[in-house]
């Protein structure tokens, strides 16, 4: 088994969360959740390190897999479904970006990425619920800024 099983009593984890990763510093960096809508909160070796609020007004929550990290950039979609946060991973730098999605998706979607082998990185943002449920596929080009 190459689990490793932790006390989790700090009450640092939380239920809508998204989850990144600093490779440089070993650092896990959780963001937002059901009760922590705005925080960040590092982790290592799964003692927390640091928490912080984040000066942002969108909210950081999801049913579903609504975020993805591609390279040192976590994505996020915002509980609004609307328009997507990012936060480097390195520099704990966090943006809400003003890239709308076309179709909104409120909180359910689910967010991947992909770096081509020529570079070019893609965003997908799939489903989500919208007054009903969603069978859509929307794909971002983050390298040419298109959908």
């Amino acid at each position: 088994n190459d689990f490793t099983q932790v006390d989790v009593s700090q009450n640092v984890f939380d239920a809508g969360m998204a989850v990144g990763f600093d490779a440089a510093n070993e650092t896990i960096l959780i963001l937002g959740g059901q009760s922590s809508l705005r925080q960040l909160r590092t982790c290592k070796d799964f003692v927390v390190e640091q928490q912080s609020d984040l000066s942002i007004s969108g909210e950081i929550y999801g049913n579903s897999q609504f975020y993805t990290q591609l390279n040192d950039m976590l994505w996020m979609i915002e509980t609004g479904g609307q328009s997507f946060i990012r936060l480097d991973t390195v520099t704990r730098q966090i943006d809400e970006q003003s890239i709308s999605i076309p179709i909104d998706v409120g909180h359910l979607a689910c967010l991947a990425s992909m770096q081509s082998a020529n570079g070019d990185e893609y965003l997908f943002v799939v489903g989500g619920y919208a007054g009903g449920d969603l069978n859509t596929l929307q794909i971002y080009d983050i390298s040419s800024g298109q959908w």
